[in-house]
């Protein structure tokens, strides 16, 4: 005949733990499955979004960016860059919230990715940026990935625009022109 043996203490504990966060853990992993959802319908809003906050935080709170990537001699450039990335982020959030998928859109937000990613591969590889901006080189072809992901599969909400084609003028001859055969 078995012995039953009484479990230790810790495993009492890992049990009661594993037990009580689970449903959390339930709450957590829906809601991180929707926002995922979310962004793979609407990739614009999750890069618009991130380059808005990221070009304001130069503009807004110079000291605290300085202090996270380092000193940088020109900081006009910084501005530039900034305010340059807020526009992009911008154009991209407006995009999403109008559900357009012109291929203007998808031109910025993987051309605007791939370029910064790029920048910032470059000069870490060269000791000019810090690297943190790994970080963010990482983000930006996380960004080119999604917006892939999302059109391949077809799970974007994003919509074609609707292409007018103007009316085609017509060709009044000026004073003194043969007229048309």
């Amino acid at each position: 005949m078995a012995t039953v043996r009484e479990a230790s203490p810790s495993i009492r504990r890992a049990e009661l733990m594993r037990n009580t966060w689970a449903p959390v853990g339930n709450i957590l992993g829906n809601a991180f499955r929707h926002l995922g959802d979310f962004f793979v319908a609407y990739p614009p809003m999750l890069q618009g979004a991130y380059y808005v906050l990221m070009g304001l935080w130069p503009l807004l709170h110079a000291s605290s960016f300085l202090l996270v990537t380092g000193h940088k001699t020109d900081l006009w450039l910084v501005d530039t860059v900034g305010a340059l990335v807020s526009v992009i982020g911008a154009t991209l959030c407006v995009a999403a919230y109008r559900r357009q998928g012109a291929p203007e859109v998808f031109l910025l937000a993987i051309g605007s990715a791939g370029a910064l990613a790029a920048v910032d591969v470059v000069f870490v590889s060269h000791g000019t940026i810090s690297l943190v901006y790994l970080l963010d080189a990482a983000l930006q072809i996380g960004m080119v990935c999604l917006w892939l992901y999302a059109w391949q599969t077809g799970r974007s909400e994003l919509r074609p625009c609707q292409i007018q084609e103007a009316p085609v003028a017509q060709i009044v001859p000026g004073p003194g022109a043969a007229p048309r055969a």
